[in-house]
């Protein structure tokens, strides 16, 4: 009787183990997927991003976009880039890489965070899982 116990739980421990990692990997595929198929246009184009006195404008190929900044929610920081997110729930990005002073893009984001009370965020130690 015990050793059926045993073997029920070594296998309810295996199944869940075994789903964790099949559930991570299908939805990891699943929005890689998406992302490639709904932004597939967006992805690999150069923006210009300019932070104008009262607005960020973003300039691509065939487009411009303003952003007024009472309208940033929140301001993210990771070790490689920058997340700004609006309060309509849109998102930009801007690379750290592409940044080309970045202390007075620090003094900007900070003096925004202070100026337009958006808030920041850093995780400076954040990982894909």
């Amino acid at each position: 009787m015990v050793s059926l116990f045993v073997f029920i739980a070594a296998a309810i421990t295996v199944t869940l183990i075994y789903i964790y990692y099949y559930e991570r990997k299908r939805y990891e595929k699943f929005y890689l997927k998406n992302i490639r198929t709904n932004l597939k246009n967006r992805i690999g184009v150069n923006y210009k991003t300019v932070f104008g006195p009262h607005d960020i404008i973003l300039t691509e190929p065939n487009a411009e976009a303003k952003f007024k900044y009472p309208n940033i929610e929140l301001v993210e920081e990771i070790n490689t880039y920058y997340f700004f997110k609006m309060k309509t729930g849109e998102r930009f990005i801007v690379p750290k890489s592409a940044i080309q002073d970045s202390q007075e893009f620090n003094q900007i984001i900070s003096r925004l965070s202070k100026d337009y009370n958006i808030q920041l965020y850093q995780e400076l130690n954040w990982k894909w899982r």
